[in-house]
């Protein structure tokens, strides 16, 4: 994972159209909260999609703050993976397999101070994320 792509997924959309990308970063930008700080402490994977990621706990702030981005798309009647939020930071895809977790000595602080939609595309490089503007 390039160092530009690390990011917080709250609810994971899949494909907008323009219209709704657009009226969904609007709602993103518009979007209250105060900031706050998340502890990164921990290495762990998902297996069924095959990705090493780094994460930390699930802090009351993180978990209503993502219940509020869900809520959000919710009103907007926009379609989202409706899986339990599991705080993480994606590292790796495609991994094989992983064996326990692992701890990150020291912990990384991430600041959590905005809400904001993103699109996959590609470039010569492969993955690359890309913040959608209202």
């Amino acid at each position: 994972m390039r160092a530009e792509n690390l990011h917080l997924t709250f609810a994971f959309i899949g494909t907008l159209e323009e219209t709704d990308a657009s009226r969904v970063a609007s709602a993103c930008s518009a979007f209250a909260f105060e900031a706050f700080d998340w502890q990164v402490d921990s290495i762990g994977f998902f297996a069924r999609p095959r990705v090493l990621w780094a994460g930390g706990p699930l802090l009351p702030a993180l978990e209503e703050l993502a219940a509020r981005v869900r809520s959000m798309l919710d009103r907007l009647e926009v379609s989202y993976d409706r899986k339990p939020f599991v705080p993480h930071v994606t590292l790796l895809r495609d991994v094989k397999s992983f064996d326990g977790e692992a701890s990150v000595v020291p912990p990384l602080r991430w600041r959590i101070a905005d809400v904001a939609l993103f699109k996959s595309t590609q470039d010569e490089r492969g993955s690359r994320y890309l913040r959608v503007d209202a």
